[in-house]
């Protein structure tokens, strides 16, 4: 048996009955069974006992790792197609949040953790956006704290906004953050563990004062996602803000 989690799969299960379904590791971006149609393709996703069977039947195993423990077992190229697919689901979701639709849903059940050290992608209205020389509908930002600053009354969030520094940049601080962070395996979940006091003190700041924004709760026009501990790298080579610029 092969455990390419990478690559489509059909097979027939149980042996002999004439059931058949494929594996999409596409599907909801960590990859799933369906069943296979008469037009040989995939048709209603099987119950979660039905996956696990199937798992264990086709991969040895009953729970697929997620795509963050894929990702840190995989060869150079599985990670190439991992690459393709975890971009292709985060799109998906991007596209999803912009236009207002609910999110595919391929985490039922887990909660919604915002938590200071993590990554997060929502739509913004800014209140006091005509007075600004230019300003992102579509923040990118790691989580510094949650109602700290006593002047301001509304309920509010600080963050560090990705989209105002360059990728290089960008990228260079993702990564170290990543190396400073905590996984929570059970809710899929990255922070770094790097305080706002801890960042404050290194010249990141005073060289990118620009990007650390406060954001007031109720002009989020949308859901807020969470970036997975698997896009955090892919998060930092694209630009998904929508920058607005004051007209003279």
């Amino acid at each position: 048996m092969t455990n390419d989690y990478t690559k489509d799969h059909i097979i027939e299960f149980p042996e002999g009955s004439g059931k058949r379904y494929i594996f999409n590791p596409t599907l909801f971006g960590r990859g799933l069974w369906a069943e296979l149609t008469i037009n040989n393709k995939a048709g209603k996703i099987v119950p979660a006992y039905l996956q696990k069977q199937l798992n264990e039947y086709f991969f040895g195993l009953k729970e697929l790792p997620n795509m963050y423990e894929r990702f840190s077992q995989a060869s150079k190229e599985e990670k190439e197609s991992l690459k393709r697919v975890s971009i292709g689901w985060m799109q998906l979701k991007i596209k999803a949040l912009k236009s207002g639709s609910p999110f595919p849903n391929g985490e039922k059940g887990r909660p919604f953790i915002f938590s200071p050290g993590g990554m997060y992608l929502f739509v913004y209205d800014a209140k006091t956006k005509n007075k600004l020389p230019i300003w992102d509908k579509l923040p990118l930002i790691i989580l510094l704290d949650i109602n700290s600053n006593e002047n301001i009354q509304e309920q509010h969030f600080l963050g560090i906004n990705l989209h105002f520094l360059d990728v290089p940049i960008r990228t260079a601080f993702i990564s170290e953050l990543e190396s400073n962070s905590v996984y929570d395996k059970t809710n899929n979940f990255l922070k770094t563990n790097k305080t706002y006091q801890q960042l404050k003190s290194t010249g990141f700041f005073t060289k990118n004062s620009n990007c650390i924004k406060y954001y007031l709760s109720h002009h989020i026009q949308t859901k807020i996602l969470p970036i997975e501990p698997h896009e955090w790298g892919f998060a930092s080579q694209f630009t998904f803000g929508e920058f607005v610029k004051k007209r003279k």
